[in-house]
């Protein structure tokens, strides 16, 4: 497999595990933003340029196998023989990851972002309005629910996964590798579907996961730009590329998860029908085409 290691610092003898990432030549700027902020809080990493990314990663990716992420970090996983944290080339780090130094030792074997363990995964963007104010129309950006699973594990079964797949953590015990092994091996079987939800597939319907010790990663971990109450320790900055004709359900016929062990949430920080004033502070809603003022509130906002 062609891989060319162009970012790499090992330097801290405290870590015991690599940040990794891949990218392709067009990432190049990115790679680097991802390296300098690493760099900054000297943590030892490796971020290979890579040829090309499987179509599971990328709709303007390959068919070629190699360069699908399970096979990568196997790769990079047979070579290190320790842990990794794979992060996609896009994200920041803006404060140390502390969570992950304590991972080894309490023999966590794989550790992700999981919808279904959030009661508050709303995210929010904004949505330019026209209003009448002092006379005059103007347009503002107010700030909606786009982002939403209102969906919970039961508490009477195993926990289900429904993953954002961007921070990622591998272990190097077997456990962890039978895992993605057979994330690859449905990947192989499902080439055109999102390569994270074929890893909620896996994880949920396929694997043992009785075998794996998981831990679910707080919003902090993973942080996307429509999670505007949250600070980032590890941060997507970018617009997300979303994928609705490579839905791995629509595509393969097959659900990813037991939805009879899964439970509807109704509650929202932020009710769906209102939207947010980020620079007042307030939460409003539209009545007889009139905005309306539901409540005020104190929540720093990040964006």
């Amino acid at each position: 497999m062609y891989k060319k290691l162009i970012f790499n610092s090992i330097k801290n003898h405290r870590q015991n595990f690599i940040v990794l990432s891949f990218y392709t030549k067009n990432f190049i700027n990115k790679a680097s933003r991802l390296a300098d902020s690493l760099t900054a809080l000297n943590l030892n990493h490796k971020i290979y340029e890579i040829p090309e990314i499987h179509y599971s990663k990328s709709n303007k990716g390959s068919n070629n196998l190699k360069y699908s992420m399970p096979n990568l970090i196997l790769n990079i996983l047979d070579e290190v023989q320790m842990p990794v944290l794979y992060v996609d080339s896009d994200i920041v780090f803006i404060k140390e990851p502390i969570i992950f130094f304590s991972f080894q030792k309490k023999n966590i074997d794989f550790a992700i972002y999981n919808f279904l363990e959030d009661m508050d995964n709303e995210g929010y963007l904004p949505q330019a309005i026209k209003i009448r104010e002092n006379s005059k129309t103007l347009e503002k950006d107010f700030y909606f629910t786009k982002v939403s699973v209102p969906l919970v594990n039961s508490p009477k079964h195993e926990k289900q996964l429904l993953s954002a797949g961007a921070v990622a953590y591998f272990s190097n015990s077997k456990a962890s590798i039978d895992l993605l092994k057979l994330w690859l091996e449905n990947i192989q079987k499902y080439p055109k579907a999102v390569d994270d939800q074929t890893l909620d597939y896996t994880y949920n319907l396929i694997f043992d996961r009785k075998r794996i010790s998981s831990q679910w990663l707080a919003k902090e971990y993973c942080r996307y730009n429509f999670w505007i109450f949250v600070d980032p320790i590890i941060n997507h900055p970018d617009e997300l590329t979303y994928r609705p004709e490579d839905n791995f359900d629509n595509l393969t016929k097959k659900k990813r998860y037991n939805r009879e062990h899964i439970l509807k949430r109704i509650n929202a920080k932020i009710d769906k029908n209102h939207f947010i004033d980020i620079d007042k502070k307030l939460i409003l809603k539209i009545i007889n085409n009139k905005i309306e003022i539901v409540k005020k509130f104190n929540d720093q906002i990040f964006l």
